[in-house]
């Protein structure tokens, strides 16, 4: 544990074996050139002709989903391998039309798979008290449900 300048701020360092930023930076900059050509010839309009999404709001948070895809939403109470339905949907495309909820689309909804109930890896933090010798550390594990998203489907 190392403490960083005036502030009441602790930094966790853990040896994890990564590169340092500057020699991350370097590896990154000589690739920079290949990056930039791939980027100019990639199609966004082509991906999404052929592509439906959708924004969902699950647990107070809005996911941006497409069909095949996971996404890890907030815990849900439901088991694993069992299905599940998503009636909160604010925007469908699919490819060639877009429709808007204000705010929700009536009779849109996305259907998926649960795959996993898990949590995250551990946070750590603290809360210090300048001059009074106050120092409480703390760890968090938020849980999860993992998703694969099956159909999307808009009326």
């Amino acid at each position: 544990l190392k403490y960083t300048g005036t502030s009441s701020t602790y930094i966790r360092r853990h040896s994890t074996g990564s590169l340092p930023p500057t020699a991350l930076f370097l590896s990154l900059f000589d690739k920079l050139p290949q990056l930039v050509q791939d980027i100019s010839t990639y199609k966004v309009t082509n991906r999404l002709s052929f592509m439906s999404l959708a924004i969902i709001q699950s647990g107070g948070k809005q996911y941006v989903v497409t069909e095949g895809a996971k996404v890890k939403v907030d815990k849900m109470p439901v088991e694993e391998g069992s299905k599940v339905v998503f009636s909160e949907v604010l925007l469908t495309n699919n490819g060639t039309s877009t429709s808007v909820g204000t705010p929700l689309i009536k009779g849109a909804k996305v259907e998926g798979k649960v795959l996993r109930q898990a949590r995250y890896p551990k946070i750590f933090g603290a809360k210090v008290k300048g001059k009074k010798r106050y120092k409480k550390y703390f760890g968090h594990k938020q849980a999860y449900t993992e998703v694969e998203i099956a159909k999307i489907t808009a009326k």
